[in-house]
């Protein structure tokens, strides 16, 4: 009877230690919300409460993806090396169970994310149009170190892996010199991929891309050059025709004028600018077959052409220069090799020679010794080959005998209202304006600054015939352009004088 008590007794011990105390096991991690990168090591951890092995496994959206490991040392820790290969996605969970019974078993509690290595091409995506013998930039994002590979397709056919593009660094961008003689076509696409993983990690173009085929590539002016009227420039191009090219100047994407009509097909024009070219920095070239319009090119950026031009410098406006005196006439120019200086009296109405053609060094000595003083002189310089290129001075400048104005005009009576320009001419700090009366008037006489403000008010209600005179000081004012406007009946006019201090 003791016998069998103790018999029971330890079948009693055995039933309480394997039906109260069960084998568990609990994922720690991932166990939900965590974002792990594929072809990096990541530590899956759990606890259990047993002595054999585990068994972890991989689900993707409740479903078996993977083994991870068929059976590891229960000690809570695993380090796993995700594959590079593994889809990205935010619906992975992981499973350990007891090698020896599979009923013990857990799973991550919720979804954990894996960031796989991805690529994925920008450009060309589909739509561009990409010319022949033209260099285009290949650009791509992606998340990995490793070299990538970048292939081209045509029809979806595989065509060639791009020169130097076999394996190159995976920094975003890749310059890719288009070979002219391609084939053209609109059905062409890139593919980019991993160089270690490349079946598993690539992107293809979304869309197709066009290549054309160009036949002609500018490659001088292209962009940014300086040229100058009247002067000899080469064109020069490259091409795999072998009929005769058309050259054509574009001014803001506008024809300007044709620069030869038909020319041999050797990569190279010399062309003269015509001096009278206008100035410009929107000028293109294109160029085309004389046999097939659509092989063309045109460049790729605007250049400039300086064209030929002639600035007078002095005298410009104000100036107050006597009769038999040497003065300096002075002017700058562009691409103009001599030139004519003429004089006018008369504020331009009739001109008169001073020199018919000098060496264009800037200035010359001029000892005047015109038929007649003036007030209305204008000097203009154009260039002897093309009169159209010329300047003339600003505003009118004097000549004179007498040393004032006030012995000029004497004591007359004028036949006509007038107002004289002031003198002298520039000044500082005073100056004296002059006008002419033929009969008894009211006379009044505002100064205004550049800007319009009335610095000085003479007026009287009435005058005599003749000539007079109004003295301006302008001791307390700035340098510049002043006018002064003189009104007498019905007559008003306004003239500009210039305080030089």
């Amino acid at each position: 009877m003791k016998k069998i008590s103790a018999y029971i007794l330890f079948l009693i011990f055995i039933f309480i230690n394997r039906g109260f105390s069960q084998d568990t096991v609990a994922v720690i991690s991932p166990n939900g919300g965590e974002s792990w990168v594929a072809d990096s090591a990541h530590t899956i951890r759990w606890s259990d409460n047993f002595d054999p092995q585990v068994k972890i496994e991989l689900f993707k959206g409740g479903v078996f993806h993977s083994l991870i490991k068929a059976s590891t040392i229960s000690n809570g820790v695993y380090e796993w090396e995700i594959n590079k290969g593994i889809p990205s996605d935010s619906d992975y969970t992981v499973k350990i169970s007891n090698t020896v019974n599979s009923n013990v078993f857990d799973f991550s509690d919720e979804n954990f994310t894996i960031i796989a290595n991805e690529v994925t091409v920008i450009s060309p995506n589909g739509g561009e149009d990409w010319k022949a013998g033209t260099t285009q930039t290949i650009i791509w994002t992606d998340n990995f170190d490793e070299n990538v590979a970048i292939v081209l397709f045509k029809g979806g056919v595989f065509q060639f892996s791009l020169p130097g593009g076999i394996s190159t660094p995976s920094d975003g961008s890749f310059n890719w010199t288009i070979p002219f003689d391609i084939t053209g076509g609109s059905d062409y696409s890139i593919r980019i991929a991993s160089v270690q993983n490349s079946s598993v990690v690539f992107d293809n173009s979304d869309s197709n891309f066009t290549i054309i085929f160009n036949g002609i590539i500018v490659t001088s002016p292209n962009g940014g050059e300086i040229w100058e009227a009247g002067t000899r420039n080469t064109i020069t191009w490259t091409d795999v025709i072998n009929e005769a090219v058309q050259i054509d100047l574009y001014k803001s994407n506008t024809l300007y004028s044709p620069i030869s009509p038909s020319t041999t097909s050797d990569g190279a024009f010399s062309w003269n600018i015509p001096t009278q070219t206008e100035a410009g920095s929107d000028y293109k070239i294109m160029m085309k077959s004389t046999i097939n319009d659509n092989i063309f090119d045109i460049s790729d950026n605007s250049f400039s052409i300086i064209g030929s031009e002639i600035t007078v410098i002095s005298p410009n406006g104000f100036e107050n220069w006597m009769m038999g005196s040497t003065q300096e006439i002075i002017w700058s120019s562009t691409n103009v090799e001599n030139v004519k200086i003429e004089l006018s009296l008369t504020e331009g109405m009739s001109w008169e020679t001073i020199v018919d053609s000098i060496s264009n060094i800037g200035f010359y000595s001029w000892v005047i010794n015109t038929s007649m003083p003036s007030f209305y002189c204008l000097i203009r310089i154009s260039d002897i080959i093309d009169e159209n290129i010329f300047d003339i001075s600003d505003d009118v400048f004097i000549i004179d005998i007498f040393t004032s104005v006030e012995d000029y005009f004497g004591n007359g009576i004028p036949t006509e209202y007038n107002l004289i320009q002031n003198f002298p001419n520039p000044f500082n700090p005073s100056t004296t304006i002059y006008y002419g009366l033929p009969e008894e008037s009211a006379v009044k006489i505002n100064i205004y600054g550049v800007l319009g403000n009335e610095v000085m008010v003479y007026s009287e209600d009435k005058q005599e015939a003749g000539y007079h005179r109004v003295e301006f000081d302008a001791s307390g004012l700035p340098s510049g352009i002043y006018f002064y406007r003189m009104q007498a009946g019905k007559f008003i006019e306004t003239k500009k004088m210039i305080l030089l201090k």
